[in-house]
């Protein structure tokens, strides 16, 4: 099969394929899933190596204008040889290249950060995490032994602040044994002040400061809990400290902290005394994900059980001194999305823009809930979005990192499975093929 054939053929699999599922999930959500179909069977995998070929190929000649044309991209076919890619977490800088995590600690296909420009990318060398502050600023940046701060990407440095020692805020009467790994960083975010850092471990959640470092979660409380029970269990049991699901968020005022890990309610702290102002129930099981508004104004939370979940909001305004049950029916609270579990998540006007564990993208407005939907594949692993709030980056556990710009169509892509017509994916980078192998579609 010629390239012409081999394109043609590949359109019009993808163009059915691409309306089944749609008309699919359409059905599903107008009979609240109740349908009783089943999605359309995937019918590109015969042609999908030859297709993934001539991708290759034409990176490699460097021929890639009109490649989306001729090969709209899909990952559905690639699923089952993609369950070792590296996750993918992107961060823009001002001038539109991006830095990416590629792999997380334990995945041995791992390239560590590297920066992507046009259509290549070199690796950075020494950095084991990164962050930026919510008003874009100021940058935070790990290596094996401390946290930086610099003002801009790459600028003088700021700050240098030292690791937990993992003993920050532990109960008086008990012997622990102290943890802190720094290539278990989750979330790193400069405060707007520049002088401190949020970080997230599965060690801790600790605020950095020039003094040391504050524990936020676990609480001290929840030590002492957890501690008196443990011995209670096992008196000769060794006493340490491990969170699930950590995760952390700065408000851009510099006023809040939002955390929370697996156990317990969504938390949000005054970022000036790092106390808990206020104990969220979540409308789910587990706390997974925290975000801020873009005007400051709302925080939502993530919860999730399984691969499902739901995001509730709260007006900042409405959150001191709330403290609320499970699942509790509370005017301070809008569930405006009871569906999917979230990894990442970026405000934008009066939306919040959510990756979840079902590869999509979700716009959720904050009056109005779930407006649409835009499908890249893969469990969302990180997200990012410009100051302009026109492009977003968003990246999967499947090796994929997408490029869309927002606001920029009528009409929906008839290529892509999701709905709404606002957006248009412009680029997709692939890591998936040999380690150090970069594939532009």
């Amino acid at each position: 099969m010629n390239t012409a054939e081999l394109s043609r053929t590949w359109r019009e699999l993808s163009l059915a394929y691409v309306a089944g599922v749609n008309e699919f999930v359409a059905l599903d959500i107008a009979t609240q899933g109740k349908s009783g179909l089943e999605p359309p069977a995937e019918t590109r995998a015969d042609i999908a190596p030859a297709v993934l070929d001539a991708v290759r190929q034409a990176n490699r000649a460097g021929k890639l204008d009109g490649l989306r044309a001729l090969f709209p991209p899909a990952i559905e076919p690639y699923f089952k040889a993609l369950e070792n890619a590296p996750a993918i977490e992107p961060l823009l800088l001002p001038d539109g290249t991006i830095v990416a995590r590629v792999g997380k600690h334990y995945q041995e296909n791992r390239l560590g950060y590297v920066l992507i420009s046009g259509t290549s990318y070199q690796s950075i060398e020494g950095m084991l995490a990164i962050g930026r502050c919510p008003r874009r600023r100021y940058y935070a940046v790990a290596d094996e032994t401390g946290v930086n701060i610099t003002d801009g990407w790459r600028g003088p440095v700021t700050k240098r602040l030292a690791f937990p020692t993992g003993l920050e805020g532990m109960p008086d009467g008990y012997k622990v044994t102290p943890s802190f790994e720094a290539h278990f960083i989750s979330t790193l975010t400069p405060f707007p002040d520049g002088e401190r850092v949020l970080l997230a471990s599965n060690d801790g959640v600790w605020a950095l400061t020039e003094n040391g470092a504050v524990r936020l979660l676990p609480t001290e409380e929840s030590l002492s809990e957890y501690f008196q029970e443990s011995l209670e269990d096992a008196p000769d049991y060794a006493l340490s400290v491990g969170l699930s699901m950590e995760h952390g968020a700065v408000s851009a005022n510099g006023r809040w902290i939002a955390a929370g890990c697996q156990d317990g309610k969504h938390l949000l702290f005054s970022a000036s005394t790092y106390e808990p102002v206020a104990h969220i129930g979540p409308h789910g099981e587990y706390p997974h994900f925290a975000v801020f508004s873009a005007d400051d104004g709302h925080v939502a939370f993530n919860a999730c059980h399984f691969y499902n979940g739901a995001t509730m909001d709260v007006a900042l305004a409405d959150a001191p001194g709330m403290d609320t049950e499970f699942y509790a029916d509370d005017p301070r609270i809008r569930v405006i999305d009871d569906d999917a579990r979230v990894y990442a998540g970026v405000g934008r006007g009066d939306a919040f823009l959510l990756g979840d564990a079902y590869g999509y993208v979700r716009g959720c407005g904050i009056e109005d809930g779930l407006r649409w939907r835009h499908f890249i594949g893969g469990t969302v692993a990180g997200m990012d979005i410009s100051a302009d709030g026109k492009r977003l980056v968003v990246g999967t556990f499947a090796g994929v990192l997408a490029d869309i710009t927002l606001d920029a169509a009528e009409m929906p892509d008839p290529f892509v499975v999701g709905y709404g017509a606002s957006y248009r994916e412009t680029r997709r980078y692939l890591f998936w093929g040999e380690p150090d192998e970069m594939l532009v579609w």
